[in-house]
């Protein structure tokens, strides 16, 4: 047993013993690799805003939306819109995207020029590409304006060659140059059509001369554009040519009716947005605005952008005629051969397509005549008491100002009710009245007209917190709603049309009604929206102007009927369109952001 004992210790001993001997096994330390860190690129984002049409105008503002998806495609940016419900809404969508950070911002149309620049000149670092304006200057606005009067000379050529019943028609959305340089160039083609084959073919619709003609008031309606063109139909047109986004829709469902006629497409090839009514489709007047719009956001990508305005033309490949592929094969050899050589004459400068300058007319001089204009004062920004000074002020009063400054006159104006307003001025106890008076013929039997001097939209006064409508329609539908609007006029009548008698609440004046609607006592105020647009600026935290239009007119001053004013004035208002007066005041009083209270 000892003996055993001590073989056991000397063997644990000895274990132990080489086990400190050994030498330690040392790990190989594991080295983690940190994967390097790929931050993703900023994506190139291009942000549209739209005119009023929409997005899906089948015109400028799909051709504008059409460069930026060519840019998606071929250079994996991406691409945003915001559409344009009215025009209070031009300023806060540029806003909106100046916020989120975009590339390049693509203002489309006309309209949104001044909000525009205004956003342009606080930021200049941001791109601006607009479309359908030509005259701004700024290191960061690329304007644009297309000579589409070269386009529509072809189709107007096209036209006559192709009517059956020796006259055709045109109508725009509203009398603005981007509008009717197209119906120019229409007219004069089908004037040049006359003079080299010997026909007489007419032209309903425009007046080239004295730049007047047809127009729905919008570019959104298509129920409008169906009305003039029936109205054309019936006076034995049976080409039409449409310039405003959607009202044209109207013409093509009206002839697809009838089965009969063809339409003139503009902007786009419209056998391809309207391909189930290629039938009626002679041809498009192309105006690239997809390619303006493609070039532009490739030179902000590679930095080449700069400021100015682009020309498109037929020369460079911006301006085009193209024919409806459905009936393409109607139209003879000969004609598209004369077609195509009008196209080099207009490159050459050998065919003018535009109207020839007039000389300059002479305005008659007045010699001081004192005329009496009568005004409500109660008609913002029309006319109104300036709280802040307690004097009369409006656009009535710079308007007549400007004219009487050109015609050597006096205005002496007249607060007069305006309910006793049209009756008093037709009894000739007025030389004549302001006030944003609509063009009626029930008016015109007892009053004479000067020229339209304004397009108007009817639209809906609301709480600037009103979320249970946003139409007429919805209006009508809900029993518990009251509309307000003034007594005695096209407002009224309108109402009148939609809601039953007990359902509208008649003031003598829109303030009334304006107050009426700010207490709660009225759901909403139906108004004309320049004048809506002055209220918003009196009360912008308390009222909005919303929905669609409910009806376009032509607002005019009144006299007695025979009067010799009429002439005259009608030729200083076509002076002061010529020579900026009139956009400088309708800039003035007729912006969102105008407002007539007191100063603080």
């Amino acid at each position: 047993m000892k003996k055993l004992a001590l073989l056991l210790s000397f063997l644990i001993i000895t274990g132990l013993l080489l086990a400190a001997c050994g030498g330690q096994v040392e790990e190989t330390p594991v080295v983690v690799e940190e994967p390097d860190v790929v931050e993703e690129p900023d994506v190139f984002l291009a942000c549209q805003v739209t005119d009023v049409g929409g997005i899906d105008d089948k015109s400028f503002n799909a051709s504008a939306w059409k460069g930026v998806e060519d840019a998606i495609a071929e250079y994996g940016i991406e691409g945003k819109f915001l559409e344009s419900q009215q025009q209070t809404d031009y300023e806060s969508n540029i806003n909106a995207f100046l916020e989120e950070g975009c590339n390049i911002i693509i203002p489309v149309g006309f309209l949104l020029a001044d909000a525009t620049a205004a956003a342009a000149e606080a930021n200049p670092d941001v791109p601006f590409v607009i479309v359908d304006v030509n005259w701004l200057a700024a290191d960061n606005i690329m304007g644009s304006g297309f000579a589409m009067n070269e386009g529509t000379f072809l189709t107007g050529y096209l036209t006559a060659g192709m009517t059956e019943t020796g006259v055709v028609g045109t109508y725009g959305g509203m009398n603005i140059p981007p509008v009717t340089v197209f119906m120019d160039g229409y007219v004069l083609g089908v004037e040049y059509y006359n003079e080299v084959n010997g026909t007489d073919v007419k032209v309903l619709g425009w007046d080239v001369v004295g730049q007047e003609g047809n127009f729905t008031g919008n570019f959104e309606s298509t129920e409008d554009g169906r009305t003039l063109t029936e109205s054309m139909f019936d006076e034995g047109a049976d080409i039409f040519m449409p310039v405003g986004g959607q009202i044209g829709a109207g013409t093509l469902a009206l002839l697809e009716d009838f089965d009969t006629g063809y339409l003139i497409g503009v902007d786009r090839d419209w056998t391809i947005d309207y391909a189930t009514q290629a039938d009626y489709i002679l041809a498009s007047a192309y105006k690239g605005i997809d390619k303006f719009v493609f070039d532009q956001i490739k030179a902000v990508m590679d930095g080449t952008f700069t400021g100015g305005n682009f020309a498109g033309d037929i020369a460079n490949g911006h301006v085009d005629i193209i024919y409806g592929h459905a009936v393409e094969d109607q139209i003879p050899d000969e004609l598209k051969a004369e077609i195509e050589a009008l196209k080099a004459g207009i490159v050459a400068g050998e065919i003018v397509t535009s109207p020839v300058p007039v000389e300059a007319v002479v305005l008659p001089d007045l010699g001081g005549q004192v005329i009496t204009i009568a005004v409500e004062n109660a008609y913002v920004p029309y006319n109104y008491i300036d709280p802040d000074t307690g004097e009369p002020a409006g656009w009535d009063y710079d308007v007549w100002a400007k004219i009487c400054l050109l015609l050597n006159c006096t205005p002496d104006f007249k607060e007069v009710s305006w309910d006793l307003m049209i009756p008093a001025v037709s009894e000739g106890q007025y030389d004549a009245a302001g006030d944003g008076i609509t063009i009626t013929e029930t008016r015109a039997e007892i009053v004479d007209f000067s020229v339209g001097y304004m397009a108007i939209e009817m639209r809906l006064l609301v709480r600037i917190d009103e979320e249970r409508f946003d139409s007429i329609e919805q209006i009508v539908a809900d029993d518990t709603l009251k509309l307000g609007t003034q007594t005695g006029t096209t407002n009224y009548e309108t109402a009148a049309t939609y809601l039953p008698e007990e359902r509208i609440q008649a003031f003598d004046t829109f303030p009334f009604a304006v107050q009426a609607l700010i207490a709660g006592d009225l759901d909403a105020v139906i108004i004309d929206e320049t004048a809506g647009l002055g209220y918003m600026g009196e009360n912008s935290d308390k009222v909005m102007v919303v929905g669609p239009s409910m009806s376009s007119d032509l607002l005019g001053f009144i006299y007695p009927l025979g009067s010799e004013l009429v002439a005259p004035v009608d030729l200083a208002i076509a002076e002061m369109w010529a020579n900026g007066d009139m956009d400088e005041i309708n800039a003035v009083y007729f912006d969102p952001g105008f407002e007539v209270k007191p100063a603080e």
